[in-house]
């Protein structure tokens, strides 16, 4: 009982990438991009920040090359 998978409807605590339909690539190099649960925002200094898109808690934040 303990390898069964969680239902589908069920989180299972790992982040999924988004598919290429929900990716925008942006001229001033920055990609925003949606996934199931998060919302994900890449500078074109390389910071990024992922946001619970529920909650809109950020989940996950990194600051860039400050270039």
């Amino acid at each position: 009982m303990q390898n069964l998978p969680p239902p589908s409807n069920m989180p299972d605590g790992r982040m999924y990438p988004p598919l290429d339909d929900y990716i925008t690539r942006h001229p001033d190099g920055s990609i925003t991009a949606k996934s199931r649960g998060h919302r994900i925002k890449i500078d074109a200094d390389g910071s990024m920040t992922i946001t619970n898109r529920k909650s809109g808690q950020v989940e996950f934040s990194k600051p860039g090359s400050g270039q």
